[in-house]
């Protein structure tokens, strides 16, 4: 068939299925406007390209239900939920990955990694453009080993996003402006050089773990002392901390290979990349 289909269904349609396959050009999955929740966690889809949570002119607040239907490995690449209302995607149990990356998002509101007894580790691939309907993103009942991964670049609030029970955030190959809320995650900034991160509340670790030869981070509100924030960089070499200096120019010369020396005046970090005494801005990592 290479036309595209619709099959409507309501919960009971899919309650004993068990594969369910289409094959045309852009066939679409779509739960009744009467029915409010589709759990296809059971279900191998094949050839299923678009899901779609009611229409446009739906009045039922839905529900779907996956296991990795919607981790980019399959054949869907388009979920619709309602404009009219909140829908809400739920993880089952089970340590998986929700990519809203490669498949393109609009209209769901909520996305919750897995039940509130969930130990599985989880995994929400978030990009900016897909993250726009978006009003809370809830962790599982074990959130210290649940991950949000940001693709692509671009503006992350999670206050806005409402992230709650997340420990895990990874920054991504692209450059992102993220600003943190009272979670107390475990940040790591990859190589892109022009990240800018506001800290949240909470006791944030920001681990610095790619190749960072020219670049420049900006790490704000970042909280010393007891129970403040904490800057890892043990995973790129650094195995010394040379000291505060009064200016720029004196950090730049006072640090020392493998080393990380503060200027008080621009409150950076001067961090040797390159293994060579004196910092270079073209091989060297400078965090503000």
């Amino acid at each position: 068939d290479a036309t595209g289909s619709n099959l409507t269904v309501n919960a009971g349609d899919v309650a004993a299925l068990t594969s369910l396959t289409m094959d045309g050009t852009s066939d679409i999955l779509t739960l009744a406007n009467a029915d409010s929740a589709l759990d296809i966690s059971g279900v191998a889809l094949t050839g299923v390209e678009t899901i779609a949570l009611g229409n446009n002119a739906d009045a039922t607040a839905n529900t779907l239900t996956v296991l990795d239907q919607l981790d980019g490995s399959g054949s869907v690449v388009n979920l619709n939920g309602s404009l009219a209302v909140s829908d809400t995607v739920v993880m089952v149990d089970a340590g998986t990955t929700i990519d809203f990356d490669t498949i393109n998002v609009s209209g769901i509101e909520h996305v919750v990694l897995g039940s509130a007894s969930d130990a599985s580790a989880n995994t929400l691939d978030l990009n900016a453009a897909n993250s726009a309907s978006i009003t809370s993103i809830v962790g599982g009942g074990n959130g210290s080993v649940d991950a949000i991964d940001l693709v692509g670049g671009g503006t992350f609030n999670f206050a806005t996003l409402g992230v709650t029970g997340v420990q895990f955030v990874d920054t991504g190959a692209a450059a992102v402006t993220l600003t943190l809320n009272a979670g107390g995650y475990d940040v790591t900034i990859n190589g892109a050089s022009g990240n800018v991160i506001t800290s949240g509340s909470g006791s944030d670790v920001f681990h610095f773990e790619g190749a960072y030869a020219g670049d420049s981070d900006t790490i704000n509100g970042f909280v010393s002392g007891i129970g403040g924030d904490v800057l890892n960089l043990h995973d790129i070499g650094v195995t010394a901390y040379n000291g505060e200096f009064v200016n720029d120019g004196a950090a730049s010369s006072g640090l020392a290979a493998h080393g990380a020396a503060f200027s008080q005046s621009s409150h950076t970090l001067f961090v040797d990349i390159d293994g060579v005494a004196g910092f270079n801005a073209a091989t060297d990592l400078e965090i503000h």
